[in-house]
């Protein structure tokens, strides 16, 4: 939902993009600013797991137009499904804060 905490970020984002595109940076085939989802999730490790198991992490997606805030990690299941939960852990990067929370299989 957007509030004031997620506007400024976002109008920041959305007038660096436009700014981005008049000067021809993309045609120039440079990367486009970072969205506020790859600012914030930059430092963040996730990882999962599954009856103590860890699941092998595929594929990592974060922001991106109309998507500014939404960061998509996938993994790959494990063989053994009969766990039924996975549990998965969020990281700051620098380890100073850790979050698990265990997900119905």
């Amino acid at each position: 939902m957007p509030d004031d905490e997620t506007r400024h970020p976002a109008g920041a984002h959305a007038a660096a993009m436009a700014e981005w595109h008049a000067s021809g940076a993309a045609d120039a085939g440079t990367w486009p600013p970072k969205s506020p989802a790859e600012l914030t999730f930059e430092f963040v490790r996730l990882q999962a797991e599954q009856g103590g198991v860890p699941l092998r992490l595929t594929a990592r997606s974060c922001g991106g137009t109309g998507t500014e805030w939404l960061g998509q990690w996938y993994f790959e299941a494990g063989t053994d499904l009969s766990a039924g939960i996975v549990r998965v852990t969020v990281e700051a990067d620098d380890s100073r804060w850790s979050e698990s929370f265990d997900l119905a299989a």
